[in-house]
């Protein structure tokens, strides 16, 4: 899973990856993005088919995204 991320100011990123009874099957923290856009990778190939919640949080910004996982 790539994620693009735009940063006003360089910050620390944390991702997170939960399934729909909010079980965190994956995790990302302590990246640091500078300012501009910039890319993750976040690997999920071990996790199975399904719908997921993205957390995406830095600074005092944070944003929850849908995900569909197919293998």
């Amino acid at each position: 899973l790539n994620i693009s991320c735009k940063m006003e100011t360089t910050n620390h990123i944390s991702i997170k990856l939960y399934d729909l009874v909010g079980r965190e099957v994956l995790s990302r923290s302590g990246s640091r993005l500078t300012n501009g856009t910039g890319f993750l990778n976040l690997n999920t190939s071990s996790i199975p088919t399904g719908r997921y919640h993205l957390i995406v949080r830095s600074g005092n910004f944070s944003e929850v995204v849908p995900i569909l996982r197919i293998n």
